[in-house]
């Protein structure tokens, strides 16, 4: 049937509540690129850094404007969607990929069982005076060194009861929220405790001898970024246990609560200047802290960092101690 002269063919763009929906979708997007690109400039300003620590929340996001532009059928803002899906899954998904170190430890785990070391560090809050729960932990965990961060006076009793289990150590109660401590199964060859950068927060040093040779391990716990000032000193702080670290030769342990996470070039810094790794490598992300928040909303800011020549056996979050922050028990073997 052919078209009359007189008529015209009509076409219909999208109507007011479908281009409401697409500005929306590219105002949404537009945000959500910059917010996970912020690790690229998070050296610029001290609150792009705190936002940086938020990676996985704002990957999360980043699956929203796909099904948006999906919605609204708008092909560029759907491949863009997608692009950024895909960039934080090559971003995040190398954590959960195993450790080749790591393999080859759990090939010889079985024969060296007695060669392993197993340490637990908890931040338990210094206004926490619930020790029952760490100590059904320590004893159902058994672990070599326990260490405890923002240490208090209740702690204390409890690792004297335990003392003839754990004999070896070295404690400061400092002042509140920055006090810690360290007890060890193991002798410890030597001890100190070392004040890191301009804010003079004490830190504690240990040497042992561990399957024949040193092994040397820190902790530390600076203060967080809240403000530039608190920002700044951390950071020194970092730059100063690098510097204590290269003065000691061996196999290396950095633990504690380093107010921190994995995306902020601070700690990007931390790991290339001291040739440590981080051990939760292979084992996923396990955030810790705010503890009390689904695992989603968490981030992961407790940390231990180890030397390349040491194994990785086993790493995990432990329960909830009434601390905000989630303690991590790690297994080593050489």
């Amino acid at each position: 049937m052919q078209r009359r002269p007189d008529e015209r063919e009509e076409t219909y763009g999208p109507g007011p509540i479908q281009l409401l929906m697409i500005v929306i979708g590219w105002i949404g997007l537009l945000i959500l690129l910059f917010l996970n690109f912020i690790p690229w400039f998070a050296q610029l300003d001290h609150k792009l850094e705190l936002l940086a620590h938020f990676r996985v929340q704002f990957a999360l996001l980043s699956f929203i404007p796909v099904i948006w532009f999906a919605l609204c059928r708008r092909t560029w803002g759907l491949v863009l969607s997608v692009l950024l899906v895909g960039w934080n899954v090559f971003d995040l998904l190398p954590w959960y990929f195993p450790d080749p170190t790591r393999l080859a430890g759990q090939a010889v785990q079985n024969t060296q069982q007695a060669h392993q070391l197993k340490i637990l560090m908890s931040n338990m809050l210094f206004n926490n005076h619930d020790t029952t729960r760490l100590e059904q932990l320590i004893k159902s965990e058994k672990p070599d060194i326990v260490i405890v961060q923002e240490l208090s006076s209740s702690h204390l009793a409890l690792m004297d009861r335990l003392k003839n289990q754990y004999p070896h150590g070295l404690q400061d109660v400092f002042k509140p929220a920055f006090g810690l401590g360290i007890w060890s199964r193991l002798p410890l060859t030597s001890k100190q405790e070392v004040f890191l950068g301009p804010s003079q927060i004490p830190s504690i040093y240990a040497e042992m001898n561990w399957q024949g040779e040193k092994l040397h391990l820190l902790t530390t716990h600076p203060y967080p970024p809240v403000n530039i000032v608190s920002f700044q000193e951390r950071n020194a702080q970092y730059l100063e246990l690098v510097k204590f670290l290269e003065r000691h030769n061996g196999a290396q342990v950095l633990i504690g609560d380093l107010n921190i996470t994995p995306w902020s070039p601070y700690y990007r810094q931390l790991e290339r200047d001291s040739g440590l790794r981080n051990a939760r490598r292979g084992f996923g992300l396990l955030p810790s802290w705010p503890a009390h928040f689904n695992p989603l909303m968490r981030i992961p800011i407790d940390h231990a960092l180890v030397s390349p020549s040491l194994n990785v056996l086993d790493f995990k979050l432990g329960p909830d101690l009434g601390s905000d922050h989630l303690p991590i028990i790690l297994t080593l073997t050489r």
